[in-house]
């Protein structure tokens, strides 16, 4: 009998034993199953507040850089010159400006598209070749993954509204005698003192000291973007690729007449 109520007592606790140990196993798959989601869906509400806050330039330096985030970032079918590409398999990788040492960029104000983000959803990028004497026109909207490339168009520069501020840069880009009649002197000049923890000095150029800068060569692929024709101002931002160049050219129209007004340079 006392064998008996032993072996009950055994069993018993065996039992017990055995639900705990299925519970203690049962229970961090329970807890954890119902949080993945939440993790997950807070991921993905980072992932595009990141997306929806992605400035341009940001956007087109992945653009210019990587041949895959370029393919995916083209709504196709795609109008290329009223020719039109239907996949991304088709689509020649444009390399931009990754076989040059900088971008030229030109502005319609006297702040870059580095200083302040683009707040228009629409925008038009155009790349403007002087000596070809055309603009390939990048026309790009920003949808809730980013930036996405709509179509592209090639327009003759002289059907531009800024036709004429193209033939002045053309005048002063590789004459030297136009382009020393459109400066007003002295010119301010702001660069970098680099034995002065980089601050920014001051100085001005008189016009017996003005040397002639030869920038026809680099001028070419002149990048505008959502261009204001409408303004007294225009700003040449040569801006490095992997490398400190940071050199800016403000013009200014003074009585019908475009001339430079102030040059700096602040690379590194």
């Amino acid at each position: 009998m006392k064998i008996l109520i032993l072996i009950t007592v055994v069993l018993v606790l065996i039992s017990c034993q055995t639900k705990t140990q299925k519970s203690s196993e049962t229970t961090p798959a329970f807890i954890t199953q119902p949080d993945e989601p939440v993790v997950i869906e807070e991921k993905v509400a980072v992932k595009q507040k990141l997306t929806n806050q992605e400035s341009f330039m940001q956007f087109f330096s992945d653009f210019m850089f990587d041949q895959n985030f370029q393919q995916n970032r083209i709504i196709f079918p795609i109008n290329i010159n009223d020719s039109i590409i239907e996949s991304k398999n088709k689509w020649n990788y444009n390399k931009f400006y990754m076989a040059k040492s900088f971008m030229p960029i030109l502005h319609a104000d006297t702040t870059t598209y580095f200083d302040k983000d683009v707040s228009v959803s629409i925008l038009k990028m155009s790349i403007v070749s002087l000596d070809k004497h055309v603009s390939e026109n990048y026309n790009f909207t920003k949808m809730q993954e980013g930036w996405k490339l709509v179509n592209v168009q090639t327009q003759n520069i002289d059907s531009l509204k800024d036709a004429k501020f193209f033939e002045f840069l053309t005048l002063f880009s590789s004459d030297s005698v136009f382009q020393k009649y459109h400066v007003v002197f002295p010119l301010p000049n702001y660069h970098v003192d680099y034995d002065n923890d980089y601050k920014t000095i001051y100085d001005s150029t008189k016009i017996d000291n003005w040397i002639y800068l030869d920038l026809k060569t680099s001028l070419q692929q002149l990048m505008t973007l959502n261009l204001n024709e409408e303004s007294n101002y225009r700003t040449v931002f040569f801006s490095g690729i992997e490398n400190g160049v940071y050199v800016q050219y403000t013009f200014m129209k003074l009585e019908s007449e475009w001339k430079l007004i102030k040059l700096e340079n602040y690379s590194t």
